[in-house]
């Protein structure tokens, strides 16, 4: 790439600005409760303490959007250097356009890591298989799974 072929100098510096200003979030946000959510914690705050674990409540750490993420890191950085050179082309529907399907590839990996046998995530305890009837780790009612979302922001 040669920036006769791209344009002006200003050009390509506000593209690359733009570039560099983008970012892939995937999470919950922050206030998302869910319906069936109680009254004390939001999604939010339930998939960050158990990624995290919690000794105080016997929670091992089952973590989600960061492993999810890594285990298709490749395919998902693809996308975004492919966009991110669309952008500096000039191309910057191509560049969002990558984007979100960069952002889609991380939300639906980090949607399936629940049920993803790499997640190596340690089994219920029976206590807590008795109680709510099942041994799938994190997946009560499926609303924190649910809450999983992604965006594509500016700064």
């Amino acid at each position: 790439m040669n920036i006769q072929e791209t344009g002006s100098f200003a050009d390509v510096e506000s593209r690359l600005k733009e570039i560099a200003n983008t970012r892939i979030l995937v999470g919950i946000p922050q206030d998302n409760k869910g319906a069936n959510s109680s009254k004390y914690a939001t999604n939010a705050q339930k998939l960050y303490y158990n990624s995290k674990g919690s000794p105080a409540r016997n929670i091992p750490p089952r973590p989600v959007i960061e492993p999810a993420i890594e285990d298709k890191f490749e395919v998902i950085s693809n996308e975004i250097r492919e966009g991110a050179t669309k952008g500096l082309e000039g191309d910057m529907q191509g560049f969002y356009d990558n984007y979100e399907r960069a952002g889609l590839m991380a939300f639906t990996a980090s949607v399936d890591w629940f049920d993803n046998p790499k997640n190596n995530w340690k089994p219920n305890a029976e206590s807590t298989i008795k109680a709510k009837g099942s041994d799938s780790p994190l997946i009560d009612t499926g609303e924190m799974r649910k809450s999983i979302t992604y965006a594509i922001t500016k700064y």
